[in-house]
C-alpha cells in the first residue's frame, strides 16, 4: 500500500488525474494528494486500512473548496473503488502505484 500512486477520478467534466503518496502505520494511512491539473497539494487526513481496503479523506481549498472521501480496494500495484466529493456525488476511482516497496 505504501507508496506513490496515479489516481484518476471520473468525473462530469472528465477525468481528475492526481497523485497520492500514501504511508501506513499500524492502520492508520497518512500522506498527501496532489491535484495533477492545479499542482495544489492536500494532506490526506482520516485515513484507515484494514486488509486491502483504504479509505481516507482530503479537504481541498483551491482552486475552490471541496472536500473529498475515498474509500477503494487494492491488490498490487492497482486500486479501485469512489471519490465521493461533496457537494458534487461520488465518483469512479482508478489507480496504480508507480513506486513503493510492490512497484
Amino acid at each position: 500500500m505504501d507508496g506513490t500512486w496515479q489516481l484518476a477520478i471520473d468525473s462530469p467534466i472528465g477525468q481528475q488525474p492526481a497523485v497520492v503518496e500514501l504511508k501506513t502505520d499500524n492502520g492508520a494511512v497518512t500522506g498527501s494528494m496532489k491535484n495533477s491539473l492545479t499542482g495544489v497539494v492536500t494532506d490526506i487526513n482520516e485515513g484507515t486500512v484494514v486488509g486491502n481496503k483504504i479509505d481516507f479523506a482530503v479537504s481541498v481549498t483551491q482552486p475552490f473548496p471541496l472536500s473529498m472521501k475515498v474509500s477503494a480496494t487494492y491488490e498490487g500495484n492497482s486500486m479501485s473503488g469512489e471519490a465521493t466529493l461533496q457537494p458534487y456525488g461520488t465518483f469512479k476511482l482508478t489507480g496504480e502505484r508507480s513506486d513503493g516497496p510492490d512497484a
